[in-house]
């Protein structure tokens, strides 16, 4: 070989040499690289698993202890009760009314003289009566409205969505349901005889305000039934027997109560039946269930209907949804003196004790006081107003909040 070509071979042999070395520290430093990344992945992978296991575990674990506070001061009487409303509470007694928002600052309070007030709320709405006086006080979020009188003195109170008051009251022979604006103006006056007499038992209002539902005890002889209302309140009419949309009797049924539903159909309950009345296409349409044997009371929420009462010898709870469909069936062996249904919890009372379910029977907390508990409010997520024999307590379930 010519001496020029070796010396070309020896530099192409050189320059091969280079180039390999070149292309074997860039493929160690890929692989460094891809180390790294793949590193960086597992732990951000392993850092979100232990989030989301330390949350299931917060979540669905039972407290025993609880975050307690003093719960707020409210009217200064040993009577005050706790009502959720708006973003924060309503706190009212016999002495005036206090709301508090989510951060437990006093927004608003109002002064009063009452012997039994009684709150009803719809949306960011509300009133407060004098049951058996006539007393009546609308209030809003923003602020408490200026008192005013009932014609009668009231039975019973439900309030429209829009402010709107209805007020049902007796005298010696009829009893009336008297419809006020917020300023305490009279605009609708009904009497029970309008649809051929009886005892108003229960009424309410539709979530938009626009239905009214009212339930009549007629009594002919040894005979009685329930009758069941529909208005429409979308009307213009200041006759409500000209509104009527639907009516249905029930022969010896007694039907102390009705409710709507958050999507807008209405539930009445008797001892021994629950009916559902919806409206679609103009016509409201009845559909019915037995209630299950030792069920006691009934309950309506957004997601359902709830039965509480004995089975078997012990406390239980039946959860359906609105078309009556089973969703959750729960036996507890401890008796409980009485239930507290929120919107997140079912809570259980016992004496001193106050133990919480989910909707679909899963332990959540139980909590022992050091006195008896008179009654639980839910003013948040998981966190309760609990009225002791001595003492008003604000009750939080610790833990993980997504």
């Amino acid at each position: 070989m010519p001496e020029s070509s070796r010396k070309r071979y020896g530099k192409q042999r050189q320059l091969g040499t280079e180039n390999r070395a070149e292309l074997s520290i860039d493929s160690r430093r890929r692989k460094k690289i891809t180390r790294r990344k793949i590193g960086a992945s597992i732990a951000l992978f392993l850092s979100v698993m232990l989030l989301v296991l330390s949350g299931v575990y917060s979540a669905f674990r039972c407290y025993t202890t609880p975050i307690i506070e003093e719960g707020p001061a409210g009217d200064g009487s040993e009577a005050a009760r706790y009502r959720r409303f708006a973003d924060g509470m309503i706190a009212y007694g016999n002495n005036g009314i206090t709301y508090y928002n989510a951060d437990d600052e006093m927004v608003w309070t109002a002064r009063y003289t009452v012997r039994n007030p009684q709150v009803e709320i719809a949306g960011r709405h509300g009133a407060m009566v004098d049951i058996a006086g006539n007393t009546v006080l609308p209030f809003d979020e923003t602020g408490a409205g200026e008192i005013f009188h009932a014609v009668r003195n009231i039975e019973r109170c439900r309030v429209r969505p829009d402010g709107e008051v209805a007020v049902l009251s007796t005298d010696r022979t009829d009893s009336y349901i008297n419809f006020y604006q917020p300023d305490g103006t009279n605009i609708k006056e009904m009497r029970a005889v309008m649809d051929g007499g009886g005892i108003p038992l229960d009424f309410t209002f539709s979530p938009a305000g626009d239905r009214f539902a009212i339930v009549q005890l007629h009594v002919d002889g040894q005979s009685y039934c329930s009758n069941v209302f529909f208005y429409d309140f979308t009307t213009k009419s200041d006759n409500l027997a000209d509104a009527k949309i639907a009516d249905f009797r029930f022969d010896e049924s007694m039907i102390p109560k009705i409710r709507y539903a958050n999507n807008g159909e209405a539930f009445a309950f008797s001892d021994e039946k629950v009916y559902k009345f919806a409206e679609k296409g103009g016509e409201v349409l009845l559909s019915e269930r037995a209630v299950t044997p030792g069920m006691s009371r009934i309950f309506i929420r957004q997601d359902g209907i709830y039965e509480i009462g004995k089975e078997d010898g012990a406390s239980a709870v039946i959860r359906y949804d609105t078309d009556f469909k089973p969703r959750a069936h729960r036996q507890f062996q401890e008796f409980y003196t009485d239930i507290a249904l929120t919107d997140d919890t079912m809570v259980l009372l016992n004496g001193k004790q106050m133990t919480g379910y989910t909707r679909n029977g899963f332990l959540r907390f139980r909590f022992t006081f050091d006195e008896r508990i008179q009654a639980v409010e839910e003013v948040g997520r998981y966190e309760y107003m609990v009225v002791l024999e001595s003492k008003v307590l604000r009750v939080k379930r610790p833990g993980f909040r997504w």
